[in-house]
């Protein structure tokens, strides 16, 4: 059945609610690069999905998050003078990044069966302890 690759979490409506206008206002200031970035693997992640090659999918979610790592990086440092506010904002970005990718990999149900699965949710709610709180 093609429904039995994801699974659905507890916390699912209120993360969206929380990650996805911050990741909306992110893209907004990077600009037409990584906004580029996004649609070219969400298509590649779509087509690799569609074929049933999960491994392939997950692995361009995370290759897409590492272009995107990069750009924010360049774009920023490019548009700020380098200075703490901005070591700080990229470092809050990056792991922004990062908590939304985990958090799209703890969806695929090859991930969650892995008794490294349990760690890597509790992990990924230590490392965004405000909307964890609201959440548990």
């Amino acid at each position: 059945d093609e429904f039995d690759t994801y699974v659905c979490l507890d916390y699912d409506v209120p993360m969206a609610c929380l990650v996805l206008p911050a990741y909306f206002l992110l893209l907004a200031y990077a600009g037409k690069a990584l906004i580029g970035i996004v649609i070219t693997g969400t298509i590649i992640g779509y087509l690799l999905d569609s074929l049933h090659v999960t491994e392939g999918a997950l692995a361009v979610l995370w290759l897409t998050t590492l272009g995107e790592l990069i750009t924010l990086w360049i774009i920023v440092l490019h548009r700020m003078s380098v200075t703490w506010f901005s070591f700080f904002l990229l470092c809050n970005i990056s792991a922004f990044l990062l908590a939304l990718s985990t958090w799209v990999t703890l969806h695929v149900r090859f991930v969650r069966k892995d008794p490294l699965g349990g760690l890597l949710e509790a992990l990924f709610l230590s490392l965004i302890p405000l909307p964890s709180a609201a959440i548990w």
